[in-house]
């Protein structure tokens, strides 16, 4: 069974950040067998006083030799290689800083020390972007808890971006009162924050619920760059900033900061919500915060504006310790630090629990040291059983309301263009718009960032998944558009990211973009091909969001139909759209694309390419696009390998050759170039780097991973399966305990580390394009070796299945499911009543059937099982039935076209033209023990076969098999050695 409350943000996030990647690392980038050269490092360790302290040891990280002061205090080691962190360690003592890494000769490394008495150390946690999730906060409470045993203080805060992001927190409706992120700002209670900055997603619920919630929580809410006119608004004017007093009588001043959109002037959320609001710049709002340095001993801004943003407010405010941010979901291991000012953030979803320790003169407050890390709340061991119920507390509450079924996908819904073609169509096709509205909707638009996951996974389909994809609530807006209204709306989409953003139903737009990417004009055209006509008036509809946010024309001022985009979506798959349409509708979808048109005014020459640049290709290997990026990260960053992951490009784009412009970079190729991620510098052995391409090609395709600096070769098997990958420098595999460096974007990064172990990563200041701008106006001309083929695919059959378990003598097929039994349901079925003692009688949903699949007569290998069912690990149950109550499953499921036919053994059944269901049994009998998939007989919702039966005293048999249903399958196989043409039974008639 699928996850109710699982995360996709490719999404997810999928969506409001989509990564780019690069690479970088240590200072021998051409060939890592080559042994950099040796180099010495020398300082002194000093007391307050400066004098000169004996006797301390300094520690170096990749060597086990250490170094000890002399009567002096100076110190020197000799032969270091590549990048080093020092650590000076004194039992009783503490020192400033608390280490230092090189990478180069240096001979001036002072650190000063003090007694651990003379000092304090406060400690900050920090999380940010929660969005929602809440298994982790037990941990948090926890962990806060133990560190305070440890440290003089220790202060909880949060980045912002508590709400939107799961059904859980978005849905909490109870007794129709509107509770909306409650079991967000409970948990937060309960985990004992100490503040928290208002992020742009806060505001997501309403001002109304904003006050709700900032009224029923024991921490402050502060934010500094807003204006509120209490006349208008709902919401009260926040506290700008707070005062924390440490135990030992030092101040912490806290200032509250928000991004604030460029082209709307508001937070990026709902603007409708934001009525009665203003919100200033929030840089210049801080300026006007600088006597806080004076008030307070550690001056702290507790940011929601993105790590970009956060490193400018650095550089125009050196007097804050510290920023703790959020907004861009960064990882930022360790803090970065800029104008004297430590920069942290703790990515998202709870996934990090941030640490910052600042050390303080006990005599003075002066902060004299400040280091800081991110734990990865999954090592965190202990947790709080009053949190943990809470949660479970809160889950149960609407697991019953996620949890029931709308309809069911045989396959994934994937990318923004399917699931915003879906989003659409429930706007334009549904009933109850067209009802709210009174008349038909022609065309609907949905932007892009209010797509909150990456994919539909296969299996049934729930409300909670809608909630996930469209977690806003936005309401649908009815406009009159002529065409030329229609146009304005797409070319502002278009020109407001540099990319196509809207998703549309009932048109094909497209956008034409000049030569350096600018959006310049569309085409409208209906499914057939034909122009929209010109004089027409259309109803458009738009999602709240795209309505207030974008810029266009309008016949009129709109009509607020008051339906939710999400109930639209839930009554569109619930009632408007067969399983049959919704299974085939979006597999090959384009509604939206560009055309190039002539035009270079205003654009900014950077270089020249002797060779096209392109995208087109990258599912087969190296493309021009993918080798320029790669080679300017390496050649930029210095590292070892550059690496540009090709699922974050434009698709089948082309820059032609001759002259680069700047400002078509980002919008003809490098997709990812319009979230200005930065990028993260990361050492990996030679064993995981390969583990680390190889998770990639096998979970999206084989040539993802666009690379410089080195060549590989994926060998996959004749299934396409992607078995192994071997990376070679200079023409020489990498070694396996050898250390390589890469770059990355640092969204995307998140998912290239997954499963793998890393030995360091830091994060750069340049953003990817910075990075390849840098590198075209150094060369001046590109083109040499762009056009190679860094990635060679080889198929080697012999890592195709292997495991024979049996053979048939005819296709195991689920071809024809819809019309009555299919070989693969009449094998699966018969294994059930064969394999389990106590079954007489099989009955299966062909719901959890590949459909379409076949295995051909020959060998049954046991790794193609899994190409025709088994996509969920079930078991089986086994429960005693009336022949009654057999046909009403058999005859409810068919009526409702859920899955066609039930595949059947033990009996045979007839459905007549009225749906009216015989079976060839004894009617008479009491009970018969049926065989059912575990999960299809006790699930929540419409089509559980216990819901169908609704009696409270059904006999369970085998409550559960130990064996799951693959392994019954399985075992059958085994023992039947050869499948004959018996499995060809027609067990089912329609008539």
């Amino acid at each position: 069974m699928k996850s109710l409350f699982k995360r996709n943000r490719l999404l997810v996030l999928s969506i409001l950040l989509i990564g780019a990647l690069v690479l970088v690392g240590c200072s021998n980038s051409d060939n890592d067998s080559v042994t950099p050269d040796p180099y010495t490092v020398s300082g002194q360790i000093v007391d307050v006083d400066g004098n000169g302290v004996e006797g301390v040891t300094l520690n170096f990280s990749n060597i086990d030799a250490t170094a000890i002061t002399d009567e002096e205090g100076n110190w020197t080691k000799t032969d270091l290689t590549g990048q080093v962190t020092i650590t000076p360690v004194k039992e009783g003592f503490v020192f400033n800083p608390n280490n230092k890494t090189v990478d180069n000769a240096q001979d001036d490394i002072v650190f000063e020390i003090r007694e651990e008495d003379s000092v304090y150390e406060v400690v900050f946690l920090h999380t940010n972007d929660e969005h929602g999730v809440l298994e982790n906060f037990g941990k948090i409470a926890w962990q806060k808890q133990q560190f305070e045993k440890e440290y003089d203080d220790v202060f909880l805060v949060s980045g912002g971006d508590m709400f939107s992001g799961t059904p859980i927190v978005d849905e909490y409706v109870i007794n129709e009162e509107n509770l909306r992120g409650k079991p967000m700002t409970e948990l937060m209670n309960m985990a004992a924050y100490d503040a928290v900055v208002i992020g742009n997603h806060e505001f997501d619920y309403g001002q109304q619920r904003v006050q709700d919630s900032i009224d029923s929580t024991d921490y402050p809410w502060i934010l500094a760059n807003i204006e509120v006119d209490e006349n208008v608004a709902t919401m009260t004017q926040p506290d700008p900033y707070v005062i924390l007093e440490t135990s030992f009588g030092a101040e912490v001043a806290l200032l509250g900061l928000v991004q604030v959109s460029s082209s709307t002037g508001y937070p990026s959320t709902l603007i409708d919500n934001l009525y009665g609001l203003n919100f200033p710049d929030p840089v210049d709002t801080a300026l006007n915060y600088t006597y806080l340095r004076e008030q307070s001993d550690i001056f702290v801004g507790l940011t929601h504006m993105g790590h970009g943003w956060e490193q400018s407010l650095a550089e125009e405010m050196g007097e804050l310790d510290l920023i703790i941010g959020g907004h861009s979901h960064t990882v930022v291991d360790p803090p970065a630090e800029v104008n004297d000012v430590l920069i942290a953030q703790a990515g998202d979803d709870t996934r990090y629990l941030g640490k910052i320790v600042v050390t303080v003169d006990a005599a003075t407050h002066e902060v004299i040291g400040r280091r800081g890390e991110l734990i990865d709340t999954a090592t965190i061991k202990g947790t709080i059983d009053e949190v943990e119920d809470k949660i479970a507390y809160f889950e149960g509450q609407v697991e019953d309301i996620f949890n029931r079924e709308i309809n069911y996908l045989e396959t994934s819904i994937s990318g923004r263009e399917a699931l915003g073609s879906l989003m659409t169509d429930a706007i334009t096709e549904s009933t109850i718009v067209a009802s709210a509205y009174d008349d038909n909707i022609d065309f609907a638009f949905q932007n892009g960032g209010g797509i909150r996951v990456g994919s539909l996974d296969a299996g049934p389909l729930t409300v909670g998944e809608i909630f996930e994809l469209e977690p806003f609530g936005n309401h649908v807006i009815v406009f009159e558009m002529t065409a030329e209204d229609i146009r304005s709306l797409v070319e502002f989409s278009y020109n407001r990211r540099g990319s196509i953003d809207l998703r549309v139903s009932g048109l094909h737009y497209e956008v034409k973009i000049n030569q350096l990417g600018a959006g310049v004009g569309a085409n409208l055209y209906d499914y057939d091909g034909n122009e929209l006509g010109e004089d027409k008036v259309y109803n458009v509809a738009l999602t709240q969001y795209v309505a207030t946010a974008y810029e266009y024309t309008s016949q009129n001022d709109g009509v607020d139909t008051y339906i939710r985009a999400n109930d639209a979506i839930i009554s569109f798959l619930e009632n408007d759209i067969s399983r049959e349409e919704l299974n085939t509708r979006y597999e090959d979808v384009n509604r939206v694309s560009t055309v190039i048109v002539e035009g270079t005014d205003g654009g900014t020459e950077i270089a020249e390419t002797t060779v096209p640049l392109t995208t087109e290709g990258s599912r087969d290997g190296s493309v021009s696009a993918g080798n320029l990026f790669a080679d300017a990260a390496r050649e930029e960053l210095g590292v070892d390998i550059g690496i540009y992951p090709a699922d974050q490009f434009v698709d089948n784009s082309t820059i032609d050759s001759g002259t680069i412009y700047k400002e078509a970079l980002g919008p003809l190729l490098y997709d990812s170039f319009r979230f200005d991620n930065n990028v993260v510098i990361a050492t990996l052995d030679g064993e995981n780097l390969e583990e680390m391409i190889l998770n990639q090609a096998d979970s999206n395709f084989p040539s993802v991973t666009q690379i410089s600096g080195a060549e590989y070769t994926v060998i996959t098997n004749s299934y396409d399966t992607a078995h192994e990958i071997k990376v070679y420098i200079n023409g020489e595999r990498v070694k396996a305990d050898g250390e390589y460096t890469i770059a990355i974007n640092d969204f995307r990064w998140n998912h290239y580390s997954n499963g793998v172990e890393v030995i360091k990563f830091e994060t750069s200041e340049r953003t990817e394009e910075e990075i390849l701008v840098d590198y075209l106006k150094n060369v001046q001309m590109v083109g040499e070796g762009l056009e190679e083929d860094r990635i060679t695919i080889e198929v080697d059959k012999n890592l195709d299945p292997q495991d024979e378990i049996a053979t048939t003598e005819v296709d195991i097929t689920t071809v024809g499911m819809q019309e009555g039994s299919i070989t693969a349901g009449n094998l699966l079925m018969d294994a059930f009543v064969t394999q389990i003692e106590e079954a007489e009688i099989a009955l299966y949903s062909l719901g959890d059937l590949e459909e379409g699949a076949t295995i051909e007569a020959g060998p049954i290998y046991e790794e193609l099982l899994d190409n025709i069912a088994f996509e969920y690990t079930n078991n089986v149950t086994v429960v005693a039935l009336t022949a009654d109550e057999i046909r009403n499953i058999i005859q409810t499921r068919y009526e409702s076209n859920h899955d066609g036919p039930n595949q059947v053994s033990g009996m045979k059944y007839t459905i007549n033209n009225d749906g009216e269901v015989t079976l060839d049994i004894d009617v008479e009998k009491d009970y018969y023990n049926v065989a059912l998939n575990s999960f299809i007989w006790d699930r929540a919702g419409w089509g559980g076969y216990a819901g169908i039966v609704d009696r409270d005293d059904v006999e369970v048999i085998v409550e559960e098999t130990s064996r799951t249903e693959r392994e019954i399958l399985i075992d059958h196989l085994k023992e039947l050695g050869t499948v004959t043409d018996e499995v060809e039974e027609e067990r089912i008639t329609i008539q």
